[in-house]
């Protein structure tokens, strides 16, 4: 269970449960009220749809993390998608009760405070990542920061840097003849990987 959760002491009767499919899209609302995610099992994935229409891959979330925290002190909307990567389990607690539970405890709102630190950190380092000019710069990023995933495939990678299949294509084949990556994505050559920084 995640550690706000478990500090917020939130209970069976504070939250609801369910189970959906992989590839099923899943919405913060559940009996009408806006909830923080949870997610207990599985793997869900949170897509933020860009300016013109494209759906780019923000994060995937694992088992204990929480989706839906950064906006619960303010009304608007994340603008984002949950998608199911594999079967999960998820638990839906009312923002309202959360967010009370949190004001009536210090250590509570010491761990929501963390929580929303690091979720800050994370996005600026994906928008340093989405903003850089080119595919190669892109990848080469990626791959110097290791934060790849084993299940990842070049679909979601391409995805997730914001950039077509074929361009992807391109540049791995690009790294690969330079010896600076391996097929699997691995690196061989750090200095050769970022002297490729475009």
């Amino acid at each position: 269970m995640n550690r706000l959760l478990e500090i917020c002491a939130i209970g069976e009767r504070d939250q609801i449960s369910r189970t959906f499919p992989k590839g099923r899209l899943v919405d913060d609302n559940e009996g009408g009220e806006k909830c923080a995610v949870g997610v207990v099992s599985g793997r869900v994935d949170v897509y933020a749809i860009a300016a013109d229409g494209r759906e780019v891959l923000v994060s995937s979330l694992a088992p204990s993390s929480i989706f839906g925290i950064s906006n619960l002190f303010v009304d608007e909307d994340l603008r984002t998608v949950l998608q199911c990567r594999e079967e999960s389990t998820l638990l839906f607690i009312p923002k309202a009760r959360l967010k009370e539970r949190i004001l009536s405890s210090p250590a509570a709102m010491e761990e929501y405070a963390r929580l929303c630190n690091t979720k800050i950190q994370f996005l600026i380092s994906r928008i340093e990542q989405l903003s850089l000019n080119t595919a190669r710069s892109k990848l080469v990023e990626f791959l110097l920061g290791g934060e790849r995933r084993s299940d990842m495939g070049k679909e979601e990678l391409a995805a997730a840097l914001g950039i077509s299949r074929a361009a992807l294509y391109r540049e791995i084949a690009y790294l690969q003849r330079k010896g600076a990556i391996d097929s699997g994505l691995g690196v061989l050559d750090e200095k050769l990987l970022e002297s490729e920084r475009i």
